[in-house]
């Protein structure tokens, strides 16, 4: 218990100190001035449930529903999902929340590196799966 404690601590100094990168780009909330979308072609509900039903099995912790509920029940909310999606594009706008991965998870960078510093990881996160499809 001690090693983990002293292992995340040393992870969370080198995030801070700038030691060690998350590999976070800024990105824009809203479309640069004078950028729109004139010839969108909005999406339809079929383009979504066929892309729901694409997606793989597997699910991260990070997303409300897992992707095998989500694949249960996309006829139903499929029209919403929809809705989102496209006024999003219009809006030039990713919503936040699906930015936001409630926890990352560091994964040593290359075999052989020293597993007890925290430099020789890198942060990986787990985004919910709407973000990914949008």
């Amino acid at each position: 218990m001690l090693y983990c404690k002293k292992f995340a601590y040393g992870f969370r100094n080198a995030l801070i100190s700038g030691k060690l990168s998350i590999g976070v780009r800024t990105l824009h909330t809203r479309a640069p001035h004078g950028v729109s979308f004139q010839q969108f072609c909005p999406l339809t509900v079929d383009d979504v449930i066929s892309a729901v039903r694409r997606l793989p099995d597997k699910s991260s912790a990070a997303d409300p529903i897992p992707t095998s509920v989500l694949k249960q029940i996309v006829d139903v909310i499929a029209p919403f999902i929809t809705e989102l999606f496209n006024r999003s594009i219009q809006a030039g706008h990713f919503p936040t929340t699906f930015k936001e991965a409630p926890f990352i998870t560091p994964i040593v960078k290359k075999p052989g590196l020293d597993a007890t510093s925290g430099s020789s990881y890198r942060p990986i996160s787990n985004l919910p799966v709407l973000s990914k499809l949008l």
